[in-house]
């Protein structure tokens, strides 16, 4: 699946495009982190790998949620939008606070469907991150207990 990665610009974040390709595409689940060597931004790699968010890690997985719309791609504007709010109704429950509390050094990307993957695997989904100024160890997602 290629996707495209665009900044959830009510938190902040500049985007950028990214995209993998073929079947063997591995999508993130919620409460997964990420070292910073993960392609994340930019070209996301078809399979990044995870840590325990015991290790030191830059990006972090609150949320996986999918979005709807028609059969054929309705356009990245549409696709975009509908991402963030996505992404933005499931900050709050996940990570435990307003989004608008967040710190200076946590931002938010999400990684929504391309035009291709949107129309030839019917992908929905949308994977939302927070990505740390500088490695951590331990989650901040509500209920973690790292």
């Amino acid at each position: 699946m290629i996707r495209r990665s665009i900044a959830l610009a009510v938190l902040a974040l500049v985007g950028a495009t990214t995209g993998c390709g073929g079947d063997d595409y591995v999508s993130l689940r919620a409460g997964e982190c990420l070292p910073s060597s993960a392609k994340v931004v930019g070209t996301r790699e078809a399979d990044p790998p995870t840590v325990a968010c015991s290790e030191l890690h830059k990006y972090e997985v609150y949320a996986v949620t999918t979005v709807s719309g028609p059969r054929s791609y309705p356009g990245e504007d549409t696709v975009d939008e509908d991402a963030q709010h996505a992404c933005y109704l499931k900050f709050e429950p996940e990570v435990g606070f307003d989004p608008v509390d967040m710190p200076s050094n946590v931002k938010v990307v999400y990684l929504q469907p391309s035009e291709s993957s949107w129309n030839d695997q019917a992908d929905r989904d949308v994977e939302c991150l927070l990505v740390f100024d500088d490695d951590r160890r331990g989650s901040i997602l509500k209920g973690s207990v790292s």
